[in-house]
């Protein structure tokens, strides 16, 4: 399956200008249960949304480790906010006070999903721990935004190959083509990487 926007991209194989191939460690399943992130939570009325938004965005929103999660969500009459993700008990103080212009209940640590997750189904099913969002499959988004100069690629393999060959030239009896085998020549390289 080629990516519409992106023609160097083979989302089904992995494979970057039909060359570059990634190597993913382990499978590509989500586990039944994720691993949970501990993060700082309050509750607030819904009325206090707008206050606790502008709080939200002057104080704590460049952390990447929540990026995937909905940071509010109503639970009956009141709406639960994650705040930061937990660093320790010495979180507390600071966090009263960056929020002590907002009326606010219950300052709590809760476990919510480390990870996004890869399929919709199972982001569904994770969200019943703490709503997540849904952008797209994040393996997908991350073959579509990486980009390789192939020319220079292509390049550093060659000059890395004959740094090989000069550094075992004496030893050249031990090289392959001494032995029978083809020289190397890098026309289709092949690349692998992991994420």
């Amino acid at each position: 399956m080629k990516s519409i926007n992106q023609t160097h991209v083979d989302l089904q194989n992995g494979v970057l200008y039909g060359t570059l191939k990634q190597i993913r460690l382990g499978n590509d399943t989500d586990p039944e249960v994720p691993n949970l992130l501990s993060v700082w939570v309050c509750s607030i009325q819904p009325k206090n949304s707008k206050t606790l938004i502008s709080l939200l965005k002057q104080n704590y929103d460049d952390d990447i480790r929540i990026k995937h999660l909905k940071r509010l969500n109503k639970v009956g009459d009141y709406i639960k906010v994650i705040i930061c993700p937990y660093e320790g008990e010495s979180d507390k103080l600071e966090i009263t006070n960056n929020l002590e212009t907002l009326e606010y209940d219950k300052l709590e640590v809760v476990g919510v999903p480390r990870d996004q997750a890869n399929t919709k189904e199972t982001t569904l099913k994770w969200s019943t721990i703490w709503p997540l969002t849904w952008k797209g499959n994040p393996n997908h988004q991350f073959l579509n935004s990486v980009t390789f100069d192939m020319e220079q690629e292509r390049q550093m393999v060659n000059e890395l190959l004959k740094y090989l060959e000069q550094a075992n030239n004496r030893n050249a009896s031990l090289l392959p083509w001494r032995l029978g085998w083809p020289q190397l020549e890098i026309s289709n390289l092949e690349v692998a990487w992991g994420t």
